[in-house]
């Protein structure tokens, strides 16, 4: 509305002068209808906090707490929305498919979702998705009658930064999507920066603040470096995060993924993926949720025998 009346005083001949105090005026009330700078009080904040736990407790009010369908995880990862939490490991650890096991949960239990997809394209999750469904033994007619009913949204166009942000924020316009998966971060086109440590910072802090806007939960994908195979425990830790310690400074969440049995051909548990919960700002860290994975089908606890209902 501000640039349409700018465009408007412009074209009357209003003096420049004049059309900069339009514009001004325009950005503060869009300020202020977005709540402006507001000073709070801690009191306020803590006794505000202290009715909303109490009155969910109580059962009168909705708790806003969203569960992965990993019951293992949901433990511990305390996920409500505005969440910018970071999925990260190296290459084959399983960290598409866990997602992928996610966002279908979230999408089955609370609503929309959506996978923006740099690394794989539409045929390639189609065939992954066809194999998936077909390996836990189910047959094409069931998985095109529950795919039909699941808000499950796939971007597999946004090649950068910018182009993912819009996507998110078009889809929560559209869909109201509840949750969003970025695969990965490292492969997206990024703005120009001083260098590569830079660009991801500034990437990391975009997608923290879009969570925060839109109120989406965020799972951002990330590579790790190297320096994990130098070692002889290969876990990832946080300093293993690639090209940028901002990442670990504004995610909410940071969960590692470590497959022993890509390391080790006599791994007691062949089919088993740690999800090592090494960052939570509002929560317990430093935990292990163990998972049950095999290459090509849907990621689920170990002694559940089934999926996530």
């Amino acid at each position: 509305r501000t640039a349409e009346d700018i465009l408007d005083h412009s074209r009357e001949g209003t003096p420049t002068s004049e059309v900069l105090d339009v514009a001004e005026q325009g950005v503060l009330s869009a300020g202020k209808a977005r709540g402006g700078v507001e000073h709070l009080s801690m009191g306020d904040i803590y006794s505000s906090t202290a009715t909303r736990v109490e009155a969910i407790r109580s059962g009168e009010a909705e708790d806003t707490r969203v569960l992965t369908g990993l019951t293992r995880l949901d433990k511990y990862l305390m996920l409500h929305p505005g969440h910018f939490g970071v999925w990260a490991g190296r290459p084959s650890m399983g960290k598409t498919q866990a997602i992928l096991s996610v966002l279908r949960n979230i999408a089955e239990r609370y609503g929309p979702v959506l996978l923006i997809s740099r690394e794989m394209g539409r045929d390639a999750l189609g065939e992954r998705l066809y194999q998936t469904e077909e390996a836990v033994g189910v047959t094409r007619e069931q998985a095109t009658a529950r795919w039909a009913d699941t808000p499950f949204l796939v971007d597999d166009r946004s090649r950068s930064l910018s182009e993912a942000v819009s996507s998110i924020r078009m889809a929560h316009h559209k869909h109201k999507i509840v949750a969003v998966a970025v695969d990965y971060l490292q492969l997206l086109s990024l703005p120009p920066g001083d260098s590569r440590e830079q660009q991801i910072a500034s990437a990391s802090s975009s997608f923290r603040d879009l969570t925060r806007d839109t109120g989406v939960i965020m799972f951002l994908l990330s590579q790790l470096n190297r320096g994990v195979e130098a070692r002889r425990d290969k876990r990832p830790t946080l300093s293993d995060l690639r090209e940028s310690g901002a990442i670990e400074q504004d995610a909410d969440s940071v969960v590692m993924l470590y497959r022993h049995a890509y390391y080790s051909t006599s791994a007691k548990n062949p089919h088993e993926i740690e999800l090592l919960l090494r960052k939570q700002r509002n929560g317990r860290s430093g935990v292990t949720a163990f998972q049950h994975f095999e290459p090509g089908k849907w990621v689920t606890d170990p002694d559940d025998g089934g999926l996530f209902d």
